[in-house]
């Protein structure tokens, strides 16, 4: 695990390509390298984990003529590494990383598909540059593009520590507003992007730039098979899934909630024989997973180590925005750091976790609520709108996921979904129950510019349509970037092995029925493991600002970065509408604290970036 960071089209100059890695030192402690030619320089620092004597990179083939560098982890390794051997090539080092000139001088581009991992990869042959994201974006790799000069890194610091401007992309603040996340491949930075996930970018001299998709996720065709040859594959995919992901010289800490994918995660790494410590971030409050999580460390022999935050972690919020380089806009960042943090404090270089399996599972409550909304007859959206928005919220409040209240505006918002589902657009459709900021209220809110729906991928179904849209965006923008930021920011890799791209094409072939049954999400996972989890549903994960908002800390944060004189030299919002929301934040409305913490962390990272 590393940073890897250089340039295209520029003359060596290595005083700048040092100014570059010193900027992302956190995500590679362990040492310095480069190769350099006349227009391709090329940069990485190391956080050793495999083969931690030998393995330093850039690596070549025999002949020198392809170099490679890789920010991640090849979890087949060994088995490309046989392939390769048997083809004539020698190894000199256990790394991982060691493949990558080989196999590109045998396979090519198809070589990208023959890797099981996590990676962002830059590869030299000739006077081209190739640099290629893994599928499903779990490892960064932004771009800059100024002329015939492309600059490359694996975080924005260290474009921005050779004198990229950072300047504020206003075009995308209404996706930031609306997600919470800006989608790919733009960032809030102007002129910087992200390479999308699953895709690589060739440059060559005097062309321009060539971006390619080598993988995409595919919803077809869909498997005919029953729920009892369905299981045992599901089961063996998994386990093979978490036992390649724990390779390394390095324990390996765990990140454990209480539900069902931390228990089939925690067995799995029993079952491959592997010892591990679990961590769990909590709140001190009634709703969240430390007490469950312990027993399920507990029926596992697995240590275990409660993580609290409390209204005193607020103070941290400025620093972990500005860590994170790009901002989401929910305060719960600050778990996913203090999880790094504490883990790091124990000695742990690597992390595991159990993200990636509920976009193809259907284990979020919005793909439950989309699935039950879609199926009920156009006729009866109006009616059951019209209930939904005269109920009383202490009766909404039973069924609403968070320990907070609904509110008003919340059972508004949802009541108008239902209202205009029917001739709602396919984005209306598919993001609407997850969205923040509504396109109307950023356009309330927004001096400029307006939101502009994206296109979601075609597919038989709206929810297969929700579920490809996922795979665009929420996964790497906002569900990975969360975790690796923040893990590297600790100079921790973190690895989710239910990723495994095998497993996640097996789950999202399966027929709908083996995914949600009547009331259970994600019901033929829920049966590899007999865990009390497995019963238990989806807790979300969920700061609880409305126990925080009236702390000092949080007041001085509003204080900070929404008082009047700030939005007024910003230019970007309407003063009145953001002193709405302060308002209706400070009477404890779950969605306006929501909309104001997200607001508060934008402002937070203009003034650690564009300031």
């Amino acid at each position: 695990m590393c940073g890897i960071y250089g340039w295209f089209g520029k003359d060596r100059d290595s005083a700048r390509l040092h100014a570059m890695g010193k900027a992302i030192k956190h995500r590679g402690p362990d040492g310095f390298y480069t190769h350099e030619t006349e227009s391709i320089s090329l940069g990485i620092c190391r956080l050793a984990i495999v083969d931690k004597t030998h393995g330093q990179q850039p690596f070549f083939n025999k002949d020198k003529s392809i170099a490679t560098l890789c920010n991640g982890e090849i979890y087949n390794h060994l088995e490309i590494r046989r392939e390769l051997q048997a083809l004539g090539h020698c190894f000199h080092t256990h790394s991982d990383a060691e493949i990558l000139p080989y196999a590109w001088q045998e396979w090519g581009p198809a070589s990208l598909e023959k890797l099981n991992g996590m990676f962002a990869i830059a590869i030299w042959k000739g006077n081209n540059l190739i640099l290629a994201r893994d599928r499903f974006g779990q490892k960064p790799l932004y771009v800059h593009v100024a002329g015939n000069i492309v600059h490359f890194a694996s975080e924005i610091r260290a474009l921005l520590a050779v004198g990229i401007p950072a300047r504020l992309n206003r075009a995308a603040i209404p996706s930031y507003l609306v997600n919470r996340y800006v989608s790919e491949p733009l960032t809030l930075f102007e002129d910087i992007t992200i390479l999308p996930a699953g895709q690589f970018l060739k440059l060559s001299p005097g062309l321009s730039a060539q971006y390619k998709t080598w993988w995409k996720p595919s919803l077809t065709p869909i498997l005919d098979i029953p729920e009892k040859e369905a299981l045992p594959e599901l089961s063996a995919l998994t386990h093979d899934a978490v036992a390649i992901s724990l390779h390394g010289e390095e324990e390996i800490a765990t990140y454990l909630s209480a539900g069902v994918d931390s228990a089939v995660l925690l067995e799995s790494i029993n079952a491959a024989g592997f010892q591990t410590t679990a961590f769990t971030a909590g709140f001190g409050i009634e709703s969240d997973e430390i007490q469950h999580a312990a027993q399920l460390a507990k029926a596992n022999n697995t240590p275990h180590i409660p993580v609290i935050l409390d209204q005193h972690d607020l103070a941290n919020l400025r620093q972990v925005v500005a860590q994170m380089e790009l901002p989401i806009g929910d305060a719960l960042i600050l778990a996913f750091d203090k999880l790094a943090s504490v883990s790091a404090s124990h000695g742990y270089r690597v992390a595991i976790g159990g993200d990636g399996i509920d976009e193809s599972m259907m284990g979020y409550s919005f793909q439950r609520h989309l699935a039950t909304i879609d199926s009920l007859p156009t006729f009866l959206l109006g009616p059951a709108a019209s209930i939904l928005r005269n109920s009383p919220l202490t009766l909404l409040d039973k069924f609403f996921p968070f320990p907070g209240s609904l509110g008003p505006e919340g059972r508004e918002k949802i009541a108008n979904y239902l209202r205009d589902f029917a001739n709602s657009s396919p984005w209306q459709k598919v993001s609407g129950l997850r969205t923040l900021f509504t396109p109307a209220e950023v356009t309330q809110l927004c001096k400029a510019p307006v939101f502009q729906e994206p296109e979601i991928p075609e597919a038989s179904c709206i929810m297969d349509r929700q579920t490809l849209h996922l795979y665009q965006s929420w996964m790497q923008d906002w569900a990975i970037i969360r975790q690796e930021r923040n893990n590297m920011a600790h100079s921790i890799e973190y690895r989710m092995p239910f990723l495994d791209h095998r497993l996640i094409n097996f789950t999202l072939s399966l027929p709908d029925n083996l995914k949600i049954r009547r009331s259970t999400n994600k019901y033929l996972w829920r049966k590899l493991t007999n865990s009390p989890a497995s019963k238990r549903p989806k807790q979300p994960f969920h700061l609880p600002l409305e126990q925080f908002r009236q702390s000092k800390l949080f007041q001085s944060l509003l204080s900070d970065c929404l008082n009047p004189s700030i939005i007024h030299a910003r230019d970007l919002f309407h003063i009145n509408e953001v002193n709405r929301l302060v308002e209706a934040a400070n009477h404890g409305e779950f969605l306006a604290l929501k909309k104001v913490t997200s607001l508060m962390i934008l402002e937070l990272w203009m003034q650690s970036y564009i300031d």
